[in-house]
C-alpha cells in the first residue's frame, strides 16, 4: 500500500509538473503578446512625438518671423510718429490760412 501511495504521489507530481509547464508556456506566450503590444504603442508614441516636434519647430519659426515683423513695424511707426510731429496740425494750418487771407485783404 505504501508503494501505491508513493506511486500515486509520483503520478500526481508528474501531472502537476506537466500542468505547471503548460501554464508556463501560456504565460510566456501571453507576456510575448503584451510585449509586442507595448512595443507597438511605444513606437506610435515615438512617431507622434516626432510629428509634434516638427509642428512645434514650425510654430517657433513662425513666431520668430512675427517678432521680426513686429520690430520692423514698430520702427516704421516710430519714424511715422516723428514725421507727424514735424508737420503742422491741419486745423492750425486752416486757421493760419484764414489769418493770412484776412491780412492780405486789408
Amino acid at each position: 500500500m505504501e508503494t501505491d501511495i508513493k506511486q500515486l504521489l509520483e503520478e500526481q507530481q508528474a501531472k502537476t509538473e506537466k500542468r505547471i509547464g503548460e501554464f508556463k508556456d501560456e504565460i510566456k506566450s501571453y507576456i510575448g503578446v503584451l510585449v509586442e503590444d507595448f512595443d507597438a504603442k511605444v513606437g506610435l508614441i515615438s512617431e507622434q512625438h516626432g510629428s509634434i516636434m516638427k509642428v512645434l519647430e514650425n510654430h517657433t519659426r513662425q513666431i520668430d518671423e512675427m517678432k521680426e515683423h513686429m520690430v520692423e513695424t514698430n520702427i516704421r511707426l516710430g519714424h511715422i510718429e516723428d514725421q507727424l510731429r514735424k508737420k503742422v496740425n491741419y486745423e492750425d494750418f486752416e486757421k493760419l490760412e484764414k489769418r493770412v487771407a484776412l491780412l492780405e485783404a486789408h
